[in-house]
């Protein structure tokens, strides 16, 4: 097939970090390249500096990649290290950078030929796409809650459609945003369960008996509820041989240690940092928990899912109650709720739960994110929208 022939696909994203949108990213970049006719370009704003994914993309070398702030690290290396007013000029310098990088970036050759944009971060790029021209769709993995907080609803008008990864993130949409009903779609996240659940039988795990939490340690995670509600299951229970293991890195870790290092349970508390596929430590984990206020469509609970491991999760808006059918392939609880998470720990440990008919109905409703047919999804999105632009 020639060159003039093939759909060229342009997708930003603001940087490859290891992460739940990170790693749905990649599986959607790997599922279009099962389409021969497409030709696919990744725009990240700062330079990829995450090993895993400069591997990902080593193997990957048909995939074109570019940086829209080539600059940043630099000036993010200075951050905070300046006092008044040299702090204040080099945000000023950044941003007339920033600004600089923005009009320039619709001139990029390979860009200025694609025939579609995805703005695969709730429309995270729009500054970089203000002065291209071609029908730009963009993924909204966030809550209608989280959107409104961060102005996202402003950002979204000059896409051609908005795809929601939920369907009650698109109901939420629709109901706040309804100047855009007929742009919103609805496409699951491509998850590759069955080598997930291929990988987990070989992959290490942590000795013994321990709950687990995967997940970047920022604020809206709500790590402090799973410290608290562990301390409290572990006292009631008379101090039982089991650990709480967290998996992940983030803006709160150093405090989240802290914070755990003045309870009573410290000792069993382990904080093993970012791990790329950690889906052994999730098949050997009683229960793998996620108690964040806001989500899109948490992959990790799929993940999990795909290791027949036990999801407890917090009834956050949108995607948990929808992944674990309203609590048929999971158990839910209240957000910050640290005595509810405690007596679910409580009853998982002393096995009050039909834990093995929660696996199975999760296991059945895998389908749901097959890559196959997630991408004959976006496959047509991509059509519709080239084709009636």
């Amino acid at each position: 097939m020639s060159d003039k022939k093939r759909i060229k696909i342009a997708l930003f994203i603001p940087n490859m970090v290891i992460g739940g949108v990170e790693t749905v990213f990649a599986n959607t970049i790997d599922s279009l390249l099962e389409n021969s006719n497409y030709e696919i370009y990744v725009f990240s704003h700062g330079p990829i500096a995450e090993s895993y994914y400069i591997n990902w993309l080593k193997n990957r070398p048909q995939i074109k990649v570019f940086t829209v702030y080539k600059l940043s690290s630099l000036f993010e290396k200075y951050k905070g290290k300046f006092g008044f007013p040299l702090e204040n000029i080099r945000k000023i310098i950044f941003s007339l950078y920033k600004k600089f990088c923005n009009h320039k970036i619709a001139q990029n050759k390979y860009l200025s030929l694609c025939d579609v944009i995805i703005d695969y971060v709730s429309g995270c790029s729009f500054k970089q796409l203000k002065y291209c021209k071609q029908p730009k769709i963009t993924w909204l993995h966030c809550s209608i809650n989280y959107a409104r907080e961060n102005d996202i609803p402003k950002r979204l008008n000059g896409y051609k459609r908005i795809v929601c990864i939920s369907d009650s993130m698109k109901q939420d949409f629709s109901n706040e945003c309804p100047q855009y009903t007929n742009k919103l779609i609805r496409i699951y996240n491509p998850i590759d369960y069955e080598s997930i659940k291929k990988i987990s039988i070989k992959a290490p795990k942590y000795p013994g008996n321990y709950f687990l939490c995967v997940g970047r340690m920022d604020a809206d995670k709500d790590i402090a509820t799973i410290i608290r509600a562990f301390n409290d299951f572990w006292i009631n229970e008379h101090k039982p041989d089991i650990k709480m293991v967290f998996i992940g890195d983030g803006n709160i870790a150093k405090d989240m240690k802290k914070m755990a290092d003045k309870t009573a349970a410290q000792k069993q508390f382990v904080f093993l940092g970012k791990i790329p596929q950690p889906y052994g430590y999730m098949r050997g984990a009683i229960a793998h928990i996620l108690s964040s206020y806001n989500e899109g469509l948490p992959t990790v609970l799929i993940e999990a899912m795909a290791t027949k491991t036990l999801n407890i999760s917090s009834n956050c808006p949108n995607g948990p109650h929808e992944i674990l059918q309203n609590g048929k392939a999971g158990l839910l609880f209240e957000p910050g709720n640290i005595h509810e998470l405690s007596r679910i720990m409580s009853d998982v440990w002393n096995k009050k739960i039909d834990i093995q008919t929660l696996i199975n109905n999760a296991t059945k409703s895998l389908e749901r994110f097959d890559p196959k047919s997630v991408s004959k999804q976006i496959v047509n999105l991509i059509s519709n929208v080239i084709n009636n632009n």
